[in-house]
């Protein structure tokens, strides 16, 4: 596990610093005297907070990438070839220390709105050299034919020497160094660490604003992405991370800027869902972002999925006078946020009255987003979002069995009741109202009020005796004596009931 090693670890963020854990091999030994540890096999990394965790806290906390940071810029020589900027002349490309009206420094100071700003180092200095300006140049006996790592190595190597630190980085928060021509490929513009804090730029390319951007962008704390478009990891260049050029005058897209957190008190998220899924927002430009009542960032975010869509309104004006794509549009932009550096791609350019379509959103089959630039006036476009498609609700189920057919017969008036289990011992309150058909079956215990109102159907054949029955217990005659006793009374009662069924036996017949 040589620096090679290391550095293409941290290129592909593998090796992250103060959450990477290093799995060493159980026959690694400390060398004392190197201050280095002697490996038979490269380590295993182990990273203590999982990528998805770390990224969803981040997006809750949202911290925005701020602060003064220090910058030292290294001009290299190598014993074959030098950098063909001088201390000074790469000094003022990027921090404007004489004349350079864009750079690093200039730019990042504005598209943050001074939220965060790079300096030069403080000068120091050295056994032979000096750091003025946030600029030294390092010479070192490698030779460019060796590699970029080989001169890499030594160049850090001597700046400990020369300024008595325990490391590069001990002497500013970023080091930028300008390498000879030769050292890199033609193509190869710079690279940077993600995460980290050296830049390598190939020869000229060390002055020129938006290669300075670029690469910082992959250095920050955040470690943001290229920008895409198409088939192509570098094609959007709307913004800062796609493809650098030799031009000034460019901040970075919706997907980087809501990363960087410079925005955020303008900056609207939308989780369109069924139950929630109209919005109307009216979005200003990045540039306008201290001037605007507008918000100036706009975040879509999907119910389940880690894709997420951002949009802004490129004003062609500013700070971003020289973007070359999607002047004066609303870009759409997605990215998959599982990691911070994870590329983001514009996928749309929407003029005032065009729409966008989102297809199978939320991860729904069905499910349409639909994406609308109603208008743009004054640089702020009226943006609606609408999400449709939702199935349709299906009706209740039936009953599994069939409700009773209803009765033919007509109702009764009056609800019946269930019928009395014993025979009452008082007479009804008032007479039926209605003749019965049939004669009782048993006798009354006592006789009616009154007579029955209709004759009987038949003559009886015997006459029926009438009886006079005493209710009261006794009857007295005119001397006050008793005519008749209880028990006459009841013996009375008992003929009195026997003609009265007698007669009724007689009617039937």
């Amino acid at each position: 596990a040589n620096q090679e090693w290391i550095d293409e670890k941290q290129r592909a963020g593998e090796l992250i610093s103060g959450e990477t854990i290093l799995d060493l091999p159980p026959s690694t030994m400390v060398n004392m005297e190197a201050f280095s540890l002697d490996l038979a096999y490269p380590p295993g990394l182990l990273n203590t907070v999982d990528e998805a965790s770390r990224n969803r806290r981040r997006q809750l906390r949202r911290l925005a990438v701020t602060g003064t940071k220090t910058v030292l810029a290294i001009r290299v020589i190598a014993s074959d070839a030098s950098a063909s900027m001088t201390e000074s002349e790469i000094s003022d490309g990027i921090f404007g220390t004489i004349d350079d009206p864009a750079n690093l420094a200039t730019q990042y100071k504005a598209c943050s709105f001074k939220k965060l700003q790079f300096k030069p180092t403080n000068d120091k200095k050295g056994k032979t050299k000096n750091i003025k300006n946030g600029a030294t140049t390092i010479k070192v006996n490698v030779a460019t034919g060796q590699g970029d790592q080989a001169l890499m190595d030594a160049v850090n190597e001597k700046l400990v020497t020369e300024f008595g630190t325990n490391e590069a980085k001990d002497l500013a928060d970023h080091i930028l160094y300008c390498l000879p021509p030769g050292t890199l490929t033609e193509k190869e513009l710079a690279f940077a660490f993600v995460n980290g804090y050296q830049i390598w730029f190939n020869d000229e390319n060390c002055g020129f604003m938006s290669v300075q951007m670029h690469e910082m962008g992959h250095n920050l704390v955040r470690g943001m992405g290229h920008s895409g478009e198409d088939n192509s990891e570098y094609g959007d260049r709307s913004g800062l991370m796609g493809s650098s050029y030799k031009s000034d005058d460019t901040p970075f897209i919706a997907a980087k800027s809501w990363q960087l957190g410079w925005y955020e008190d303008k900056a609207v998220t939308v989780s369109p869902k069924e139950g929630d899924a109209s919005f109307s927002i009216k979005l200003g430009a990045i540039v306008d972002y201290e001037t605007t009542d507008a918000n100036v960032l706009i975040r879509i975010v999907p119910d389940t999925l880690d894709t997420h869509y951002y949009m802004n309104y490129n004003a062609a004006k500013g700070m971003n006078k020289a973007s070359t794509e999607g002047r004066d549009q609303v870009l759409v932009t997605k990215k998959d946020i599982t990691y911070e550096r994870n590329v983001s791609w514009r996928i749309a350019e929407l003029d005032a009255t065009n729409t966008f379509k989102l297809n199978d959103f939320n991860g729904k089959t069905g499910e349409t987003l639909t994406i609308t630039v109603n208008s743009i006036v004054d640089d702020v476009a009226d943006i609606s979002i609408v999400l449709s498609g939702f199935p349709q609700k299906s009706p209740p189920a039936p009953t599994s069995k069939p409700s009773v057919a209803p009765s033919t017969s007509p109702p009764n008036p009056v609800p019946s009741h269930s019928p009395s289990t014993q025979p009452t011992f008082q007479p009804s309150a008032s007479p039926s109202m209605m003749d019965s058909t049939t004669p009782s079956q048993t006798l009354s215990v006592e006789p009616s009020a009154k007579p029955t109102s209709l004759p009987s159907a038949s003559p009886t054949a015997l006459p029926p005796p009438t009886w006079v029955i005493e209710l009261s217990p006794t009857t007295t005659g005119k001397d006050g004596n008793p005519l008749a006793s209880e028990g006459t009374t009841l013996v009375g009662r008992f003929w009195c009931l026997l003609a009265l069924l007698i007669g009724l036996l007689l009617s039937t017949m």
